[in-house]
């Protein structure tokens, strides 16, 4: 009897090991900033609000990371992005909004907008790009779904549950083509990172973010 209660004991000790995750949420409804780092002028603001009254506003210049742990984790983020589609013509080498994930070392996994002197990175469609030792690699087109994105709220979930396995999806359909070979990104993750870019104008706002690791 007292083998059985032992054996018990450590396979429901094994089994909350492995199911255990932390869970942490963000809306913006208590008008704090706390826990973030904030470069430039990213505010809470009122102006685009998802589930509640406010989101996260981050125009050209500034940056928003919010740091969860200070290690590298596994698991989900899922967020909402507003994005405002302002019109006009963009040319040159542009590097705009980004957003996405980024870990302990500084390194980073996003979307974003760019315009570069080439027909196949032009404005308006969202390419994603990584880097490492935090140098950006080469902005790669993430699939058909991503281009001409309609104006408005877009759900956004980056999943790593492991170091072999990395998918990221737009409003639950457009899965991007993102090789973790090609990414690199297989470390985990501490936290969101959110850029508002050099160029364009246009406003992304961000909301109601959940962040699981295990």
């Amino acid at each position: 009897m007292l083998r059985r209660i032992y054996l018990t004991a450590v396979m429901i000790g094994f089994l909350v090991s492995i199911c255990y995750s932390e869970s942490f949420k963000e809306d913006f409804e208590k008008g704090s900033l706390k826990g973030w780092e904030i470069e430039g002028d990213a505010k809470i603001s009122g102006e685009q609000k998802h589930g509640g009254t406010k989101s996260l506003f981050v125009p050209k210049g500034s940056k928003a990371i919010w740091t969860v742990s200070k290690e590298n984790k596994y698991g989900k983020v899922t967020f909402w992005l507003y994005d405002s589609k302002v019109g006009g013509k963009i040319t040159g080498v542009v590097n705009g909004p980004r957003w996405g994930v980024t870990n302990e070392d500084g390194d980073c996994l996003v979307l974003g907008l760019v315009n570069r002197n080439s027909p196949h990175i032009k404005w308006g469609t969202y390419f994603w790009c990584s880097t490492l030792d935090n140098s950006w690699y080469t902005w790669r087109y993430p699939g058909n779904k991503f281009g001409n994105v309609k104006q408005g709220w877009h759900k956004f979930v980056f999943n790593l549950p492991d170091e072999k396995t990395l998918e990221v999806t737009m409003d639950d359909d457009a899965v991007a083509n993102i090789p973790i070979d090609s990414a690199k990104f297989t470390k985990g993750f501490t936290g969101v990172y959110f850029e508002g870019g050099k160029g364009g104008e246009e406003k992304f706002y961000f909301d109601d973010i959940e962040i699981v690791i295990k």
